[in-house]
C-alpha cells in the first residue's frame, strides 16, 4: 500500500500469490480502510487489515474472478458462473 499524495510505502503484506501470466490476482477496497485479495489460481479470498495483516483466509468455489462492493454493506463477486452477492 502506498500513499496516494507521495507514493511512499505505507505497508506491505505478502501472500504467497503464485504470477500467472493469464491470470490476474484482483484487490477491492472493503470499509473502514480494508481491502479484499481475490486470487483466482487457489480460489481464495484474502481479508487485509487497513495496516497490512492478514484477517482471514477461506476458499472460495467456484473460482472468483474479481470483487466489488456496493453500499457499503454488500460484496458482488464475479465467477464463470455468475456473480454472488454478499452482505457485509
Amino acid at each position: 500500500m502506498r500513499s496516494s499524495a507521495t507514493l511512499d510505502r505505507l505497508w506491505s503484506v505478502k501472500l504467497n500469490i503464485a504470477y500467472s501470466q493469464n491470470i490476474r490476482t484482483r484487490c477491492c477496497l472493503l470499509t473502514h480502510d480494508e481491502w479484499l485479495v481475490v486470487d483466482r489460481n487457489t480460489s481464495r479470498l484474502f481479508h487485509i487489515s487497513k495496516d497490512g495483516n492478514v484477517k482471514a483466509s477461506s476458499a472460495y468455489n467456484p473460482p472468483p474472478f474479481c470483487a466489488t462492493v456496493f453500499d457499503q454493506n454488500m460484496l458482488a463477486i464475479s465467477t464463470a458462473r455468475g456473480v454472488n452477492l454478499h452482505t457485509l
